[in-house]
């Protein structure tokens, strides 16, 4: 039966080493999906050093041969990984900061859709000096030719419903008021903003408004991961403070 309540991280590897080492040591991988592209040098050289580098740490190494700069071959290859290390019980991780930009961005949005952690890895060093990127004293930076332009498939990622979104911010508002975080004070809440409409007061009676608080919004907060249960209380999760942020 395979293992589950793993690490698992995902990169590319093209001219990049550290960049795609280290994270699987922060993140302490148990296991980690190489997608590269190294058929021969100087891919080839970069691809053995990460596997070098990574052997004494003792995590497993699953290499993935594809083309990196294909948006939609390597969106279905993150997508797939993604689903099935999930389906397993594991934590993914996406490295979104090695390998070609068309990669970045499919795997930007394999992770937004199948809920997986992407993260970034910043240079805090170079090893090339800056008049590497220029030509005849002239700035030109790291591309001196490029192909034509193409353009990269649409997808529809809803963003959150708004009345839930207010509905969170509501309940985030009221929980910073001491002693005041209860089901009726929410309703009550949610009634004044307008939320939860109250009409038919009378009657449907108290419990029949708990009852359409909880599957107008309670339900879908703990389903979307925005709230977790923490004994008999509920907290905001670092995904509902995200949603706060943003929306």
């Amino acid at each position: 039966m395979p293992s589950s309540n793993l690490r698992v991280v995902v990169a590319c590897v093209t001219f990049e080493t550290v960049m795609v080492v280290e994270p699987v040591k922060h993140y302490k991988a148990d296991r980690v999906y190489l997608l590269h592209q190294a058929r021969k040098a100087p891919y080839s050289d970069f691809l053995k050093e990460v596997q070098s580098l990574l052997g004494p740490f003792g995590c497993e190494c699953v290499l993935k041969e594809l083309n990196v700069n294909s948006f939609k071959i390597v969106m279905k290859e993150v997508l797939g990984i993604l689903r099935k290390e999930k389906e397993a019980g594991n934590h993914v991780y996406v490295n979104v900061g090695a390998g070609p930009n068309v990669f970045a961005a499919a795997a930007l949005m394999a992770c937004m859709m199948e809920g997986a952690q992407a993260f970034n890895v910043g240079t805090k060093e170079w090893t090339v000096k800056p008049d590497l990127f220029y030509v005849a004293g002239r700035p030109v930076g790291m591309s001196k030719v490029v192909h034509e332009p193409f353009e990269l498939p649409e997808f529809e990622i809803k963003a959150p419903r708004p009345e839930l979104v207010s509905g969170l911010r509501a309940w985030h508002n009221l929980s910073m008021q001491k002693g005041l975080m209860n089901a009726n004070n929410m309703i009550q809440k949610l009634e004044r903003e307008g939320l939860l409409p109250d009409a038919g007061q009378q009657k449907t009676g108290k419990q029949a408004k708990v009852m359409k608080y909880r599957r107008t919004f309670l339900e879908p907060w703990l389903k979307e991961g925005w709230l977790e249960k923490d004994g008999r209380r509920l907290k905001l999760t670092e995904k509902g403070k995200g949603i706060l942020d943003i929306f």
